[in-house]
């Protein structure tokens, strides 16, 4: 990558001492790597990314600090690469990943900027068509990468708009086969990241990208590729890629396709912020964000880069996020950190028994999957609500989880964790906060960094007790990994204890500048089978209404979401809002029923 580096300095500057150093490590690598032979063969994926990197070195540079023969060496090489790559594509399950689709984007970059090479004709044709059928498989139609991480879903955008940009000059044309989930893919990425334009560190990621177009960091890759996907196919740039960098687009696609860098537009509709098919589900309201994850463990059947961390949340406050996922920290340095970092009770779920929701056997490797199910979403004036479970531990102790995320729009989000089972069991859930938080003094529910406070209010069955842990090297407990090979101590607030089941854990969480005003009771579950949680606020009061029992009106509530909301100085009931209301003659199936009293 550093070598795309050089060859843009050498473009704008016209100075030669850039470009020789290029052509000198390119020819140290032929001379030190005989075709076939040694460690820098052996990855296919590394092959693609050198073939990419190299074609647009030439492509920026040309020929410009090159000695006698250099030329000729670099372009043999590439044919034997080339040639390599075709041979070796990754059409095994264990890499048939995002492996797999690089490999393919190696070849059609190839064949299109070294036409003149036996065989180029064959490996644009081989690339584009596998690349072409991968993407399509690889990602939903929302685009949401199936590989459930979406570091390695920016990682396949890249990729795709490579293949893409080979397409409009292999053909003259946009690249239609590509231009729809290029277009998905970017606008995924536009919608989990908010108002910060980052999305949460989900699945596995290893700092990896394609192609080095910029000088910005890796923190804002995904927002990059998303500012190349918007001009790609003639998109109006994310309304977060204010200021942003847009050097990678105009590398890629021209002066001519790329707007001024002011020219972003608030989004003209509402997006749509659901992605049932990948399993997310994006909440809140203006410098309020939420990512809710109910997706699958994995792509195939070894889920390489998947992690534990069915019903996950990650939560945002003015563009930052404070409720976090921990990262990966690394892949081969150490197992133990390898699985605690992919692990449930690393993430902001819940976790019983001291297990993980699925079965780890191996670094990129799982066995028994928990299946995650979205039941209810539903957006209304007043409030957002998600419900999904999932069966990781039914198979294992009788235990089913279903976790309800409520974002109320006078500024705090609910979440109720049901327990079906029976029994006493260990139960865990776990609020890891982002680095930089810290508790105030005194204060046992309120944390406070990056210029917000944070209180988490809980409502916990008998037998749990509360505790926050901040980097401990021997429970591996409070620690946040912000980039490959690193990590950082931040506290992790941690409810465990053992309780007998079913149980209901309430938790209340309220981000915000000073004193919140936010008041909070859940009372035991009343004579008619209904859990009320009550939230006060400067505006009023709103009234959650949780479980299963009959209602004053004779009607069945099944214990999806019961909400009203009442303003200050007024006796008025604004609104009731139901995700699942059952007649007293029969069920009604799920729906939203709302009624203004």
């Amino acid at each position: 990558h550093h070598l795309v580096t050089l060859a843009r300095a050498h473009l704008l500057s016209g100075d030669e001492r850039y470009a020789a150093p290029i052509w000198c490590a390119m020819r140290a690598w032929v001379d030190a790597n005989p075709p076939y032979f040694g460690v820098n063969w052996a990855s296919a994926l590394e092959v693609a990314l050198r073939l990419v990197s190299w074609a647009l070195v030439i492509d920026v540079l040309g020929t410009a600090g090159a000695r006698p023969g250099d030329v000729g060496n670099v372009v043999t090489s590439v044919a034997l690469q080339a040639r390599h790559l075709s041979a070796n594509l990754s059409v095994y399950a264990s890499s048939k990943n995002n492996h797999l689709i690089g490999e393919a984007v190696g070849l059609l970059v190839a064949g299109t900027k070294f036409p003149f090479l036996e065989g180029a004709a064959g490996w644009a044709d081989l690339g584009e068509a596998v690349s072409e059928r991968e993407i399509a498989a690889q990602v939903t139609r929302e685009g949401v990468s199936r590989e459930q991480t979406f570091h390695y879903g920016v990682f396949v955008l890249e990729f795709a708009l490579l293949a893409h940009a080979c397409q409009r000059v292999l053909s003259g044309s946009e690249g239609p086969p590509l231009a729809g989930r290029i277009t998905e893919m970017g606008a995924f990425i536009e919608v989990a990241g908010g108002p910060s334009g980052v999305p949460p560190s989900v699945g596995d990621e290893d700092g990896g990208r394609v192609y080095e177009l910029s000088e910005g960091g890796l923190d804002r890759q995904a927002m990059r590729a998303a500012v190349c996907a918007a001009v790609a196919t003639g998109r109006e740039l994310p309304a977060a890629a204010r200021g942003e960098d847009l050097g990678p687009a105009l590398w890629l696609y021209g002066a001519e396709r790329v707007p001024e860098a002011g020219s972003v537009s608030e989004r003209r509709r509402s997006p749509e912020r659901a992605f049932p098919e990948g399993g997310y589900f994006v909440a809140g309201r203006g410098e309020h964000h939420g990512v809710i994850d109910c997706g699958p463990l994995g792509y195939l059947s070894i889920a390489a880069h998947g992690h534990a961390d069915c019903l996950s949340l990650s939560l945002s406050h003015e563009g930052q996020w404070f409720l976090v996922d921990p990262g990966t920290y690394c892949y081969h340095r150490d197992a133990r950190w390898r699985d605690h970092f992919r692990s449930t009770v690393a993430h902001n779920t819940i976790a019983v028994d001291g297990a993980s929701q699925s079965e780890m056997r191996g670094p990129f490797m799982w066995g028994r999957k928990a299946r995650a199910r979205p039941v209810r979403w539903c957006r209304e004036e007043l409030f957002e609500y998600f419900e999904g479970r999932h069966d990781g531990y039914a198979s294992r102790n009788g235990v089913v989880h279903v976790r309800s995320v409520l974002f109320g729009a006078a500024g705090y989000w609910v979440v109720v964790d049901r327990l079906e089972g029976t029994g006493e069991h260990d139960v865990r859930a776990t609020f890891q906060l982002a680095p930089g938080f810290e508790r105030l003094p005194g204060d046992a529910r309120t944390f406070a960094g990056h210029g917000f406070d944070v209180d988490l209010l809980s409502a916990l069955p008998e037998g749990l007790r509360e505790r926050v842990v901040v980097g401990d090297d021997g429970s591996q407990e409070g620690w946040v990994s912000r980039g490959f090979g690193h990590r950082a101590p931040a506290p992790a607030v941690i409810f465990e204890g053992r309780c007998e089941l079913p149980a209901i854990l309430v938790f209340v969480i309220v981000p915000g500048r000073g004193n919140h005003a936010v008041g909070f009771e859940c009372p035991s579950r009343d004579v008619r089978g209904l859990t009320q949680v009550t939230i006060s606020h400067r505006a009023g009061w709103d009234r959650l209404f949780l479980g299963e029992g009959r209602t004053p009106d004779g009607g069945r509530f099944d214990g999806r979401l019961g909400f009203t909301s009442q303003r200050e100085g007024s006796r008025q009931v604004l609104g009731m809002d139901v995700a699942c209301w059952k007649d007293v003659d029969g069920d009604v199936p799920f729906r939203s029923v709302r009624s203004l009293v």
